[in-house]
């Protein structure tokens, strides 16, 4: 969060040291408060002659979080206890939080003198873990007490959760520990309608688009506390919310409100 908060201050910093040296350009300033489907934030806005606008913000993605119920893969396996007892745990609940922080910069492009009609083109950065997973089983936890009590290693009886294209495994407390990361850098494309600088002293701009950060990557947190990118696996996808979830999300959409305020 921190680096995103400091790419995007110098940034802003380069935008009005540019502003006194243009004539023409960088005349005036639009500053705007947003919230959309990447969360709230705010911008600082130019233009760059009648056509172009330039802008440059952060969005702060607030910690929503959803549950859903992921499958044990236990395909080719036969899960049974030391003394033969069958373990009849089939999924376990797993969280996922979206909260991050994303930095961007955008170039607007209005065709026409008379209208706010525009199209936009940039980049975001930073913000790029997508998803985290947390979960927990104490069935799970005692299945694997069981066998390590009687000497077996913890990898020979280990447990994943069928997730996407992906293994999740469940560490031996019985916790799942993971997220899903994207791009770091993601080209943007929308439009829409309004201005980030108004003509009038407060302008509404609404915005459609798509940021494309790529195929998400699954990360999990071994024993040891360190995170280690899981491979992905040829079979058929899981069938829960959170699977179809990361299996959709290759382009993230974007709706977004401002009301901008000029200055200058």
């Amino acid at each position: 969060m921190k680096k995103v908060l400091l790419l995007t201050v110098a940034l802003l910093s380069f935008i009005s040291v540019s502003a006194q040296k243009s004539l023409g350009y960088f005349n005036t300033f639009g500053v705007g408060l947003n919230v959309g489907t990447e969360g709230i934030g705010m911008n600082v806005a130019a233009p760059l002659g009648n056509h172009f606008d330039v802008s440059m913000g952060f969005d702060v993605m607030p910690a929503i979080k959803f549950n859903a119920n992921v499958k044990v893969n236990t395909s080719g396996i036969n899960l049974l206890y030391p003394d033969g007892t069958p373990f009849n745990v089939r999924d376990v609940d797993v969280e996922g939080n979206t909260k991050r922080v994303t930095g961007y910069v955008k170039f607007d492009y209005y065709p026409f003198n008379h209208s706010s009609f525009f199209i936009a083109a940039g980049f975001s950065y930073g913000g790029s873990r997508l998803l985290k997973l947390k979960g927990h089983s104490d069935d799970i936890r005692d299945y694997y007490q069981a066998w390590m009590a009687q000497g077996v290693s913890f990898d020979d009886v280990k447990i994943n959760l069928d997730l996407e294209d992906f293994d999740l495994p469940v560490n031996q407390n019985g916790d799942v520990d993971g997220y899903a990361k994207v791009n770091g850098f993601r080209p943007y494309f929308g439009l829409g309608f309004g201005r980030l600088v108004p003509k009038k002293r407060v302008g509404v701009r609404v915005e459609l688009g798509a940021q494309l950060h790529g195929t998400p990557k699954l990360y999990y947190k071994e024993e040891n506390g360190n995170y280690q990118e899981l491979q992905k696996l040829d079979k058929v996808k899981g069938d829960d919310d959170l699977s179809k979830y990361l299996n959709k999300m290759k382009v993230y959409p974007v709706l977004k409100v401002t009301v901008s305020g000029r200055i200058l």
